[in-house]
């Protein structure tokens, strides 16, 4: 009995060591899956106080219908998105307006869309401890609480971001491996965000701006010649999927109330100028820290809420934001292209279809609404690391040798604990500007109602009203279409 006690004793004692070294090897991915574990708890947390509103009935309305080619491909407004229809789908025929449904769909999607830009940022940069940095960023920005909050909004954003970072880490995997393979999937993921939302368009142009910049070992102007040249058969990939989506949203357009109206070169610049410090830089750092409702709703039926910063916080953002790039360019080596493709992405994917579609209606102060930059997040987090960490295999990546040691750690995290107190902060304080009392009491009376009529009965063509969706919509406004999913 002495011996076999003797003989399990080493055994238990070896195991310990041999799970905390399991748990060294883990730790990036089991830092990450804390982290959105987290975001899930945060982004439900603020769900709960959320409810429907605008877009949502006429689309909750139209999904409503049979599932088939002409629910997901007809033409809303001007907009070609199968994807959201049959997301939609789901959720309508398995509960109705069921806002925990609806909105636990896209709390999951969000979760996904940052285990893939985990596996984004390993297959970049390798398996580094500092990883968890640029996740954090995205999992806990509050650009993008808008998106969740609203629907018909997230479900075209969260969706692009998903496939933006898929296709990023199957692009890099298929540029240093050289397996076909590795480019369809990256085409068949800018496919999938273009069932989204016609902003997947510029996916294929971040992918060729990164590998021009980073993965071909020439100066940046003759990389961009020698990787069209080398890697053709990607970019005619994915320059197939992009015109055919360019010919196919054409004719959707003709057919369609959508049209492409021009603003002054006044209202452009300073749309752009406000969407890019106002609202992205704060939100990149944790703010807005404070939020107000949209021009003209009542504060009773605020179901989403737009940045207002405080001008010392701005300008505060602006000066950290400052640091923080400067910090990169003094380090690193091969950091300013990061930060040229960052703000190519926000013009060209972000500024760029609001300056050709609803500027002309709707004026500059859509420049305050965070749901125009969410899809930038993932692309935030990507410059970010490339900009401080080397690619994987990169050798001789910085000009100087960074800080070691204690301290440099203790900076770090210092830094990232400020950074999730301010998110949560601009959280709680976004959830706070939601009051969806009124909305709910409708929809709650409106089905009972439609539960107790009798089979057969008439229902009169009424609008919704304004304040749950606009009359702009027209038809799909009317109750006919709205309250389809309560039927």
């Amino acid at each position: 009995m002495t011996q076999t006690q003797d003989r399990t004793v080493p055994s238990a004692a070896a195991g310990w060591p041999g799970f905390a070294a399991w748990l060294v090897r883990k730790r990036v991915t089991l830092s990450a899956l804390v982290l959105i574990a987290a975001q899930v708890g945060l982004n439900s947390f603020v769900l709960n106080r959320g409810f429907f509103q605008q877009d949502d009935f006429t689309i909750g309305g139209l999904a409503a219908q049979p599932f088939s080619l002409h629910l997901l491909f007809q033409n809303y407004f001007g907009q070609l998105m199968p994807g959201v229809f049959a997301l939609t789908w789901g959720p309508v025929h398995a509960g109705g307006y069921d806002w925990g449904l609806w909105a636990g769909t896209l709390v999951l999607l969000q979760a996904l869309a940052g285990l893939a830009l985990l596996r984004a940022l390993r297959t970049l940069c390798g398996d580094r401890m500092m990883l968890p940095v640029p996740l954090g960023l995205v999992l806990f920005t509050p650009m993008t609480l808008a998106d969740l909050s609203w629907w018909s909004v997230g479900c075209q954003s969260v969706p692009i971001q998903l496939a933006l970072a898929m296709a990023v880490d199957q692009h890099v995997r298929y540029i240093r491996s050289g397996r076909i393979l590795n480019a369809v999937f990256a085409a068949l993921w800018v496919l999938f965000g273009l069932a989204f939302y016609e902003k997947a368009a510029g996916i294929p142009l971040l992918l060729f701006a990164l590998t021009s910049a980073y993965l071909v070992p020439e100066a940046w102007p003759q990389a961009m010649l020698t990787t069209l040249r080398k890697h053709w058969i990607a970019w005619a990939t994915y320059a197939v999927i992009i015109m055919a989506e360019i010919v196919v949203y054409t004719l959707s357009l003709a057919a369609g109330p959508g049209q492409v109206r021009v603003p002054e070169a006044s209202s452009a610049t300073t749309f752009g100028w406000k969407l890019l410090f106002d609202t992205f830089v704060p939100a990149a750092l944790g703010g807005p820290w404070h939020w107000a409702p949209p021009f003209g709703t009542p504060r009773s039926f605020t179901l989403y809420a737009v940045a207002s910063p405080p001008p010392e916080l701005l300008g505060i953002s602006w000066l950290l934001g400052a640091i923080v790039v400067i910090a990169s360019l003094w380090y690193r080596k091969r950091a300013w292209p990061a930060w040229v493709i960052l703000l190519g992405w926000l013009v060209v994917a972000d500024i760029v279809p609001i300056l050709l579609g609803r500027l002309a209606n709707f004026g500059t102060l859509l420049s305050n609404q965070t749901i125009y930059v969410a899809d930038a997040a993932p692309v935030l987090a990507i410059c970010l690391a490339i900009a401080f960490l080397p690619l994987r295999g990169e050798q001789d990546a910085y000009r100087t040798a960074l800080p070691q040691g204690r301290a440099h750690i203790v900076a770090i995290c210092a830094v990232a604990v400020v950074f999730i107190a301010s998110s949560a902060s601009s959280a709680i304080a976004y959830r706070s500007e939601l009051h969806p009392q009124n909305s709910r009491s409708y929809l709650a009376t409106a089905s009972a109602a439609l539960a107790d009529a009798p089979s057969g009965t008439v229902i009169y063509s009424t609008q919704l009203p304004a304040e749950l969706a606009s009359p702009l919509f027209g038809r799909l406004s009317r109750v006919q279409n709205a309250l389809a999913p309560l039927a």
